[in-house]
């Protein structure tokens, strides 16, 4: 029995008859020029993939930060706003505190 080497600084690799096919489909899709160059290219691209997936991990962080940033200013704006009505009551006279008043809607606004 003659066992037939690869080339210097190749090897030989076994994959089912369906894996194979599907990487032909994918040299001819993508143009290459053969498997190894195929499997190179799928290589290259899982490479990206795990860069990518790893980026996007970094910006879900950032942006659940900013969102919940986003919902302490926005109750420190309904805060803020009940402050500022309560002051303008005070300050022209306004009649007793109630749901109708400008400040108990924005109390209503801001629970």
């Amino acid at each position: 029995m003659v066992l037939a080497l690869p080339p210097r600084g190749y090897a030989n690799l076994t994959v089912r008859t369906e894996t194979r096919e599907r990487l032909e489909r994918l040299m001819q899709e993508k143009n290459l020029a053969n498997l190894n160059d195929t499997v190179a290219y799928l290589l290259e691209t899982h490479q990206r993939y795990e860069k990518l997936e790893q980026r996007l991990d970094r910006l879900e962080e950032r942006l659940q930060a900013v969102e919940q940033r986003l919902e302490e200013l926005e109750a420190l704006q309904r805060k803020t706003l009940l402050a500022v009505l309560r002051l303008v009551e005070e300050l022209t006279g306004g009649g007793e505190e109630g749901p109708e008043s400008p400040a108990g809607e924005a109390e209503g606004m801001a629970k």
